[in-house]
């Protein structure tokens, strides 16, 4: 897993950067909206699904298809 800038939002432009890890954060601050509680709950569920099954719940090659994996609720079960 590594942290990667999350398209938009440059630094000279004036609008913040954010760094993020995209497999382990929620849908919505992939989709760009600020980060919330919640956002920080989902993420922990995520790290304690890898923790007990050894798999990340969603796994996509692109940034795209992982919002879309999200969208569709496409993931792996815990077993």
């Amino acid at each position: 897993m590594c942290s990667t800038k999350m398209p938009g939002g440059s630094g000279p432009t004036g609008a913040p950067q954010v760094f993020l890890t995209p497999m382990v954060s929620a849908p919505e601050v992939l989709r760009g909206e600020a980060p919330r509680l919640s956002s920080d709950l989902y993420s922990l569920g995520v790290l304690l699904h890898f923790l007990l099954s050894g798999r990340l719940p969603i796994v996509a090659p692109s940034w795209n298809e992982l919002l879309q994996a999200h969208e569709s609720r496409r993931g792996v079960p815990l077993q």
